[in-house]
């Protein structure tokens, strides 16, 4: 069993470690500004920060799997476009595809969250994998080699506030469901990013909004509660979520909508209204360009994509 402590002071982690080699025999213990834990290194920099890195992993994978080229940006512009000039990939090759996405997605969770876009489009398509979608796969290794030494950094600041980020793709897949992104920060620092095909067809970009703020309500509900817990926000702290859709925003406040044609969306999305009149969340309007969430939604190109990739990472 490996687990990880932190404490203000050395003498606390040294008081732990006597502990636990006590009652439970030899257990080794190890302290320093640069700890490995679970494949992924964790640097305490002399300015307070705090980087993560997972190098050395990506190294040993790109190793294995034979690759030498490079790519700027993880996909192209058409990503989730399926041109159906793919074959079949074999069950071998499938499973080989798989193993491939999840070894990815382990490290893009905890470290890697610029790989999130691709990998969730590379997810639905494991079943009906293609050659098409092996060289979406492959596109990523080569953005990988590319960047394998970008660190996810934690850096010290002068206000903690915790906000969400909540954007959406409308239509995006081939089955005309769309795509909600999520990036959570505290202060100037990612603490969670997300991004996921929706479960349902949206009629409009409206609706596909208003779906993706419902998805995002329970994550941000557990996140209050967290940090009410850890004593970082009063019991009375106004969560500030950021929409770029201002009939979205109307409708979530006000629990419904002008349009009959949003009946059909399960009430459970409107809890949303509950929570802002208890004002555990305000919802703001933010422009799609200052959006952070944004970068999980679709694949973004040149200059949008390596700003917000900065911002996400804390590495600009």
């Amino acid at each position: 069993m490996t687990f990880l402590t932190t404490a203000k002071d050395k003498k606390l982690l040294e008081w732990l470690h006597r502990k636990l080699k006590a009652k439970y025999g030899g257990c080794s213990f190890k302290t320093g500004n640069r700890i490995k834990y679970l494949g992924i290194f964790i640097n305490v920099n002399d300015d307070g920060s705090i980087d993560l890195d997972c190098e050395d992993v990506f190294t040993d994978m790109l190793k294995d799997y034979k690759i030498q080229k490079k790519s700027t940006y993880p996909a192209g512009r058409g990503l989730f476009n399926i041109r159906g000039k793919g074959t079949d990939l074999t069950d071998e090759q499938k499973s080989e595809y798989l193993s491939r996405i999840m070894k990815i997605q382990y490290y893009a969770k905890k470290v890697r969250v610029d790989l999130l876009t691709t990998l969730a489009y590379l997810r639905t398509r494991v079943s009906v994998a293609t050659t098409e979608d092996w060289g979406k796969l492959t596109r990523l290794l080569y953005y990988i080699n590319e960047t394998k030494s970008q660190k996810m950094s934690f850096k010290k600041c002068g206000s903690m506030v915790p906000e969400v980020s909540v954007d959406t793709s409308h239509g995006t897949h081939s089955d005309r469901k769309g795509h909600t992104g999520i990036i959570a920060r505290l202060g100037n620092s990612t603490i969670y990013a997300s991004s996921n095909k929706q479960k349902l067809v949206t009629r409009s970009s409206f609706e596909c909004e208003l779906v993706g703020l419902g998805n995002a309500t329970q994550w941000i509900k557990w996140w209050r509660n967290f940090l009410i817990h850890q004593r970082m926000i009063r019991e009375d702290h106004c969560m500030q979520v950021w929409q770029d859709n201002k009939s979205t925003i109307l409708a979530a406040i006000q629990g419904r909508s002008n349009s009959r044609r949003t009946k059909h969306i399960d009430i459970r999305y409107f809890e949303v209204k509950e929570l802002v009149e208890e004002k555990k969340i305000k919802i703001n309007y933010m422009p799609t360009d200052q959006m952070t969430s944004d970068f999980m939604t679709k694949p973004l190109q040149g200059g949008a994509f390596m700003r917000i990739r900065g911002t996400i990472m804390n590495s600009g």
